[in-house]
């Protein structure tokens, strides 16, 4: 389904693509170039069994979580029943594709890249416009790379 889904956004032509297996770069650090890129991104998670009981799998979530990076999980388990994760994908939107479907998987990931976009936008048209208080509680924001944008002010 990877290598299926990194086919379409090249047949798309306008999207750029980045799967691990096949484009980190050799001889760099590649556990810093995985975290670059998982923080400037828009991440597609394909959860299988495996998924969560892989290291960089579970270390990619954590970090997409950290950096507040939009992300889409495509829910790709084919059992009906699974234990309760602990993975943190609850603000992560999902889709199934029991049809096959892989248009469905990146309209719902630009769409979540444009919302994010304009959030970002308008934090950004508030600092600007709006007065805001010198300390602002994180707690406003449900993205906490948006945030830490917010609070720089704040902390010096």
């Amino acid at each position: 389904m990877a290598y299926a889904l990194k086919h379409q956004i090249e047949v798309l032509g306008w999207l750029e693509d980045f799967y691990d297996v096949d484009d980190l770069p050799a001889g760099r650090n590649w556990q810093r170039e995985l975290e670059r890129g998982v923080g400037s991104s828009l991440l597609i998670m394909l959860r299988t069994e495996v998924y969560d009981g892989r290291h960089w799998c579970k270390q990619e979530v954590l970090w997409a979580d950290e950096y507040a990076t939009p992300a889409v999980l495509v829910e790709a388990r084919t059992g009906l029943n699974h234990p309760a994760g602990s993975l943190p994908f609850d603000r992560i939107p999902t889709v199934r594709i029991p049809d096959g479907n892989l248009l469905r998987i990146l309209f719902l990931a630009l769409r979540e890249g444009l919302r994010f976009l304009l959030f970002s936008r308008r934090v950004e048209e508030m600092k600007k416009t709006e007065p805001y208080p010198r300390r602002l509680n994180c707690g406003y924001f449900p993205f906490r790379r948006a945030c830490r944008l917010s609070c720089a002010p704040a902390a010096r």
